[in-house]
Order: C-alpha cells, then sequence, then structure tokens
C-alpha cells in the first residue's frame, strides 16, 4: 500500500488497485462489502487500475488517497521523485525477487 506522506484526515478515501478486480485484491473488496470500512469511520471508493493507469503518480498527484503497487514500483517512482511511504505489506509473502544472470557468478 502507497501514501504520499501527507495527512489523512478525513472519512472518504480512494484506493487505487495495482490491476484490474481479480483475486489478489479481494481482501479489499471482502472488507468493503462486509462493511468493515464503514464500522471504522471509513468511507471508502476502490478504483481499478489496469492499462495504462499508474497507481504511483495517481497518488502522487492526489487523485487517490492510497495505491496497491509492489515494492520495486515504489523504489522506481520515487527514483523519479515522487515521495510515496509503504504504510503496509499486505501479502503473506513479498513478491519481490533478486534475480543476477547466472554466468556472470558461475564458472
Amino acid at each position: 500500500l502507497t501514501y504520499d506522506g501527507g495527512a489523512v484526515e478525513k472519512s472518504d478515501l480512494k484506493v487505487q488497485l495495482k490491476w484490474l478486480p481479480q483475486a489478489q485484491f479481494m481482501g479489499y473488496y471482502v472488507a468493503l462489502d462486509k462493511g468493515y470500512y464503514k464500522d471504522n469511520g471509513l468511507n471508502v471508493e476502490i478504483v481499478s487500475g489496469g492499462g495504462d493507469v499508474s497507481e504511483t503518480v495517481a497518488v502522487s498527484n492526489g487523485t487517490v488517497d492510497f495505491g496497491v503497487t509492489w515494492v520495486s514500483n515504489l523504489i522506481n517512482a520515487n527514483a523519479g521523485g515522487m515521495e510515496l511511504l509503504e504504510v503496509a505489506q499486505v501479502y503473506q509473502r513479498s513478491g519481490l525477487v533478486l534475480c543476477y544472470k547466472k554466468s556472470q557468478f558461475t564458472k
């Protein structure tokens, strides 16, 4: 979950997904459907991603309050001048991997 670091003292919030609605975002939709956000005083709108929609740009320019993205996208966004913060790791296991060119390290 990505955030621009500004104060959020409002109950109407927009959350931008990384992609179109699918299983990986089910928790956000279940919480909305079950009223968990509302029970905590929040009116949450979930915004679909996909195509040329960039969740980091949407958070940075204020179109949405929070965005769901990969850590690598957050790092690249900040390297490009955005000032975004990670506020939650929502997956049990990270999707971030390290890779290398095998021929560089083997004989």
